[in-house]
């Protein structure tokens, strides 16, 4: 699990207001987004910003890890395969 967000050494074109095509202002993303993602989008010098723990944390509750999204597929594989035996199997029998 990354603690950083992207690696930000060559940022994205800023957003524009679509009224005027010019970048928008802090105070023109604040009705978007809270303080703190505002500060983030026009910094300009920061490259690694800190995911917090709380993100992080919510993040390994509700994200599978990888062993048990292979776990899945296998499981999910299996299903398939019985299925398809199952469609060919003579209803007679």
């Amino acid at each position: 699990m990354p603690d950083v967000w992207a690696d930000m050494a060559k940022k994205p074109e800023p957003l524009l207001n679509p009224g005027t095509l010019e970048p928008l202002t802090a105070e023109e993303l604040s009705g978007i987004f809270c303080e703190e993602l505002v500060a983030q989008e026009l910094d300009d010098d920061t490259r690694d910003i800190e995911i917090p723990e709380e993100v992080r944390a919510y993040y390994k509750t509700y994200r599978p890890a990888p062993e048990s999204s292979h776990a899945i597929k296998a499981a999910m594989d299996e299903a398939i395969r019985c299925q398809r035996w199952n469609k060919n199997e003579d209803p007679k029998k």
